[in-house]
């Protein structure tokens, strides 16, 4: 996924507007689509460098915190070794977040992390298999989840079945 997918799939229109605007790109909202403003937001980005990094090496006074995360390039190799159905989250160059949506879960969010991207693909394919192995043998989805069914109400899953 490239940095502008990233952007029009997690962001609205008036969100991406803002963002141009902040990046100093003027008449964001006369651009035609969402996929325009992100390419345009991404163009901005590139040209001006990264943020918070002077050449000298002294300290930004404007900037005295900035973010570790990696972006560009960097952050898309490593969502490119993710397993399939999973999206990178979170990426610094010591700790990695990846998510999931699982349908059979009600579409809860799943998260993994581990501290190299090499870790984080094992955690990813590890849950994978797990899910595959529960779903294969037919166990109940919420089985060993903190959810509480109460008797006399009906599960929706089961109760369908």
């Amino acid at each position: 996924m490239t940095d502008v997918d990233a952007l029009v799939e997690e962001h609205s229109r008036d969100e991406l507007n803002d963002m141009a605007t902040e990046a100093g790109i003027d008449g964001a909202a006369s651009l035609p689509n969402k996929e325009a403003v992100a390419e345009a937001i991404v163009a901005a980005e590139a040209s001006a460098g990264t943020p918070g990094a002077p050449s000298d090496g002294e300290p930004d006074p404007d900037n005295p915190y900035p973010n570790p995360s990696l972006s560009g390039e960097e952050f898309s190799a490593a969502a490119a070794q993710l397993p399939e159905g999973w999206t990178l989250a979170h990426a610094t160059a010591d700790y990695y977040v990846a998510e999931k949506t699982v349908e059979s879960l009600g579409l809860q969010k799943i998260s993994e992390g581990a501290a190299t991207i090499e870790g984080l693909v094992a955690a990813c394919e590890a849950y994978d298999a797990h899910r595959t192995g529960v779903e294969a043998a037919g166990d109940h989805p919420y089985a060993g989840s903190p959810v509480t069914v109460v008797e006399g109400q009906a599960d929706t899953e089961t109760a369908a079945a």
